[in-house]
C-alpha cells in the first residue's frame, strides 16, 4: 500500500515535498546497496520508492507552473497570467486547426 498518494502531497508545503524527495533519493541508496549485498526482502520497495519520487515531482511541476496548486497556496498574478494564456492559446490552436482541416476537404492548400 502506498503512504504516499496525491491528496496527502497536496496537503504538504512546496519545502516539505523537496525534503521528502531528498530522504527518498536516500532511501532508494540504501535500498540498491542492500540489494547488491542480497539483504534486502522484498526489492519492489525500489520500485515503489521512484514511483513515489515521480509523484512527488510531478505535484511540484504542476505546483511551480500554475497548473494546481498545493493546499493553502493561492495563485499569483504571473501564475494566473500564464494560465489565462495557456487557455488563449488552446483556443486560438482549435480555431486555426478547425480552419486548416476544412481547407484540406476543400481541396485547398494551407500556407
Amino acid at each position: 500500500m502506498r503512504e504516499l498518494n496525491a491528496e496527502k502531497v497536496r496537503e504538504m508545503t512546496e519545502d516539505e515535498i523537496v525534503a521528502r524527495v531528498r530522504e527518498l533519493h536516500e532511501e532508494i541508496f540504501n535500498l540498491r546497496f542492500r540489494n547488491a549485498m542480497r539483504q534486502l526482502q522484498n526489492p519492489l520497495l525500489i520500485r515503489e520508492r521512484k514511483r513515489d519520487i515521480a509523484r512527488l515531482s510531478t505535484i511540484l511541476v504542476e505546483h511551480r507552473t500554475g497548473i494546481r496548486k498545493l493546499a493553502g497556496h493561492q495563485e499569483t498574478g504571473l501564475a494566473a497570467a500564464a494560465r489565462k494564456e495557456r487557455v488563449a492559446q488552446k483556443e486560438t490552436t482549435r480555431e486555426e486547426g478547425g480552419a486548416q482541416v476544412g481547407r484540406v476537404q476543400a481541396g485547398e492548400r494551407g500556407p
